[in-house]
């Protein structure tokens, strides 16, 4: 049996509790098909909503914003997930079509804190949410899981203007924990108060990255882009594209999307290793900046330019 509670355009503003959607009970289903949870603080966990012991919640179209998990400054147990808060290994959220803005948390996760949890992050935008600790935007800690990818609807996942001490827009830590980016953006203002302003890569967490794009973010110390503490948690296209049947614009954009992700591998293993020098002399930074400048003269100028100005597509008919 499985228990579905359906809230359509409801609202929920101006509760003080710990989770104020909350579902607990195993096959339990919360679906909040658009309506707003706003304004909303929880003491402990969960400023919106609360979501643990097999429940399972689906957000399409919902707005959740201006939520607030206060928690204990002495206890980082509490005060995560300012806006959804999922802690079980059964326990699921799926985020579509919605908007999770403005949410705070002192600890972990301003906008989504999942611990053990599964979260297909489908569409939707993740903006402008803070955390005290680390993911301003998306914390994702110990073996839980995050994939954002392309909706049936064509609706791809944004986290953006989000900001947080570690992990602006993503952090992801624990040892099994993982995030998969198929689709999306993760950019337009993350930023961290020390590394990884996009994505803050720790502990044996596995960060794979076969789509999308992960650029405009900042931090002040290390990783503007993405911030990886060990050398083999980071991987870049698993599936690799079919250039003889891909138009030739599509290529130069994969090509972009390539090189800024090495970019982003190396500033993160600069942070960590600013004593390194190869025979020849060269740092992580000098490397950076050679691919850098390849990526900016011969891919994003030369290569597109040629391309534009020519008219060059794959179809010759249309030469």
């Amino acid at each position: 049996i499985v228990i579905s509670h359906l809230f359509e355009a409801c609202r929920l503003i101006n509760q003080v509790n710990d989770g104020n959607a909350t579902a607990t009970a195993q096959r339990y289903v919360v679906n909040l098909n658009g309506g707003e949870v706003s304004n909303n603080v929880a003491s402990s966990n969960g400023g919106g909503a609360f979501i643990t012991g097999g429940a399972k919640l689906v957000v399409d179209g919902c707005i959740m914003d201006s939520n607030e998990a206060v928690g204990v400054a002495s206890d980082k147990t509490t005060g995560n997930g300012g806006a959804i808060y999922i802690n079980s290994n059964t326990a699921s959220a799926d985020i579509s079509n919605g908007q999770i803005s403005k949410n705070t948390a002192s600890h972990y996760g301003g906008g989504i804190h999942a611990f053990d949890a599964d979260v297909p992050a489908i569409g939707g935008t993740i903006t402008g949410n803070e955390s005290g600790t680390a993911g301003g935007g998306l914390a994702i800690r110990g073996s839980a899981s995050l994939t954002m990818k392309t909706s049936t609807t064509g609706d791809s996942g944004t986290v953006s203007a989000n900001t947080s001490v570690n992990g602006g827009g993503v952090f992801v830590s624990g040892a099994t924990a993982k995030a998969t980016i198929n689709d999306g953006t993760i950019g337009a203002g993350n930023t961290a108060d020390q590394n990884g302003g996009g994505v803050y890569v720790n502990d044996s967490a596995t960060v794979t990255l076969n789509g999308g794009k992960v650029d405009g973010n900042t931090a002040v110390q290390n990783g503007g882009g993405i911030y990886v503490t060990g050398t083999d948690n980071f991987k870049m296209d698993a599936e690799k594209p079919d250039f003889a049947t891909m138009e030739y614009m599509d290529i130069v954009s994969y090509l972009d999307k390539e090189t800024q992700a090495v970019l982003d591998y190396l500033y993160g293993m600069a942070g960590q290793n600013s004593s390194f020098t190869t025979e020849n002399g060269s740092t992580f930074n000098s490397i950076a900046g050679k691919v850098y400048q390849f990526k900016e003269t011969q891919i994003n100028q030369n290569l597109k330019s040629l391309i534009l100005q020519n008219g060059i597509v794959r179809n010759k008919a249309e030469y």
